[in-house]
């Protein structure tokens, strides 16, 4: 099978309006200029939000898990070739890798693997302590803690971030302002912003490299992943082992079809 790649980009919370007063209308317009020019030339990358949720995850993961779920199934069922988890922190990963066929690339997990070829270790910037911890937990289960350098926040919630984004050039400052402590205090190699709203604003400002120490993209790198999965798929017919962690159980979806799943789960 050849043709064009289409990747979906799920993007871990609602578009709201240009009313919106945390401000998260101006991060859906910087993401959909740059997210879909991340893909290489035979990729079709489009960004879709869920219908409802929360912008401050802290302390719902168990919504957006659901919600990416349908997501990635949706994704597949509608033909596309990868789905990328568009949350830092990863929601449902492993989950919707024992749930669907196609590639399902967590940014989190793209970056830390890809650093690897950038340098011997890396370091990420947060949002506030309890992003710190959440991330370092994630790192330790994808077997990355040896290779963290540090993390170092900005001291924002999400709110303040989001207010941010309507200031790019601002909000790229404070993330350059920490970035320097990292290289400069810590001797970091490799720095990765720790969110995909950071993401967005260091693509949008062409924030790639700072003194010389590369700024690692972890959408970018979860496109890259992505395409290189379903190229492989394509030319070896490499696909999710269904031995061990990302097993299922067949028939399950005659038990609970995922389509009568509550619609508050769907995206658009």
């Amino acid at each position: 099978m050849s043709g064009r790649k289409k990747i979906m980009y799920i993007h871990c919370a609602p578009r709201r309006g240009k009313d919106d007063p945390q401000g998260s209308f101006r991060l859906g317009e910087i993401m959909a200029e740059v997210i879909p020019t991340m893909g290489g030339e035979d990729s079709e990358v489009e960004v879709y939000y869920f219908e409802r949720g929360f912008h401050d995850m802290t302390h719902y993961h168990a919504q957006p898990t659901a919600m990416m779920l349908r997501s990635a199934y949706r994704a597949e069922k509608k033909r596309y070739d990868a789905a990328i988890i568009g949350s830092y922190l990863d929601y449902g990963l492993r989950e919707c890798r024992s749930l669907v066929d196609i590639p399902v690339i967590g940014c989190c997990e793209a970056s830390a693997l890809m650093s690897h070829f950038l340098g011997s270790s890396f370091s990420v910037i947060a949002y506030d302590k309890l992003e710190i911890a959440k991330i370092r937990a994630l790192l330790k289960q994808y077997g990355q803690d040896s290779r963290l350098l540090s993390i170092r926040d900005l001291d924002l919630t999400t709110p303040q971030a989001l207010a941010l984004c309507a200031e790019p050039e601002k909000y790229a400052a404070r993330l350059k302002e920490t970035a320097l402590k990292l290289i400069r205090e810590d001797y970091a190699e490799v720095i990765i912003p720790g969110s995909t709203m950071m993401s967005a604003i260091c693509a949008y400002t062409k924030m790639y490299e700072i003194e010389g120490i590369p700024i690692l993209d972890p959408v970018a790198c979860a496109i890259k992943m992505a395409e290189v999965l379903v190229d492989m798929r394509r030319s070896f017919g490499l696909t999710t082992s269904r031995e061990g962690l990302y097993s299922t159980r067949p028939g399950w979806e005659e038990v609970i079809p995922m389509e009568e799943w509550p619609p508050h789960t769907s995206i658009r």
